[in-house]
């Protein structure tokens, strides 16, 4: 954790660690507090989607505002920073390897601001998720509330500090061609042309389109198209790609999650061919589930392709991940 983010969350304990002397009269703290789940998985969604950055700390200093405002409010009582940590840890470890991995391999400040931001909305996910299971319980939300305050703060330094990071080092005129990448076509279309990668999507519908051309070494390359669909609960996926070999590929993923996110199973298929070899087809299903302390979560893969030799070789993949307090 930065000395910013240590510093954020002390902040943060200082104000909230203190008795709260409520108007409770006539709050209602598990509706609010739903309000609070719901506004940062549909914050969370949207960001996602794509969303300008003015737009995005917008939304955060709004959810930030929602949170403190309740928190101020609730029956007097010492929130306790011991709990407060458990949650920020739950959550931090609830963060999926593939957030992790992006932070990792961002190439330029951008990217790593793009993966830092991705890896902040997946912990306020599962801050939200631990809110949410809490609710059925008790009305003592306050460590979480805090947690989601701590959150919020971490993101809003992560695009700070980055943002004033790429200034520094792309200077006005590059700055400019990056921002201009990215631009509206209509009211309801947004075109992204950012690192050789075109994607051409509508805020008001689940799909989208892409394509990408990259240049793995020189006098390589590789084109890829794709088409997706995400509802939120429905996602799917169909492409192809050909590469300067003869190399081709076409296939496709169609997945779904339950409503509170912790069931979901995926089905993925397609076939390759290269040249000089036969039709290489493969195609396989995952099943991911998750308690609901979101302690213990459980994974099954399957897959079967068949070699250039002809031979079907299947795999199945059993994985168990169990969160320690």
């Amino acid at each position: 954790m930065t000395a910013a983010g240590l510093l954020t969350l002390s902040t943060t304990l200082l104000i909230v660690t203190t008795p709260l002397h409520a108007q409770t009269d006539s709050i209602d703290v598990r509706t609010e507090a739903r309000a609070v789940v719901a506004n940062i998985r549909d914050f969370v969604l949207r960001t996602k989607e794509g969303s300008p950055v003015k737009t995005v700390l917008q939304n955060l200093d709004d959810l930030q505002s929602f949170a403190v405002n309740l928190l101020s409010r609730l029956p007097h009582k010492e929130i306790s920073e011991c709990e407060t940590q458990t949650v920020i840890k739950l959550s931090a470890a609830g963060i999926g390897n593939h957030e992790v991995l992006d932070v990792l391999r961002a190439e330029d400040n951008l990217g790593l601001m793009s993966a830092r931001v991705r890896v902040a909305l997946a912990f306020l996910s599962r801050v939200a998720q631990h809110l949410d299971d809490k609710l059925s319980l008790s009305s003592d939300v306050g460590p979480e509330l805090t947690a989601i305050i701590f959150g919020v703060n971490t993101t809003v330094n992560i695009i700070t500090i980055a943002g004033d990071a790429i200034k520094v080092a792309e200077g006005p005129a590059r700055r400019s061609r990056r921002e201009a990448s990215r631009f509206k076509v209509s009211n309801d279309l947004e075109l992204d042309t950012r690192a050789h990668h075109l994607s051409v999507r509508s805020p008001q519908s689940p799909w989208s389109v892409d394509g990408g051309l990259q240049f793995p070494r020189p006098g390589q390359w590789n084109a890829q198209v794709g088409a997706n669909y995400d509802d939120g609960r429905l996602k799917g996926r169909l492409s192809g790609s050909l590469d300067s070999s003869g190399g081709r590929q076409v296939g496709g993923s169609l997945g779904v999650q339950s409503p509170n996110k912790r069931i979901s199973f995926e089905g993925f298929g397609g076939v390759r061919r290269d040249p000089g070899v036969g039709s290489q087809p493969f195609g396989g299903a995952k099943f991911d589930w998750t308690s609901r302390d979101g302690r213990v979560n459980v994974g099954v893969q399957g897959d079967v392709q068949r070699d250039p030799s002809g031979r079907l070789n299947p795999s199945v993949g059993v994985g168990v991940k169990i969160k320690l307090p």
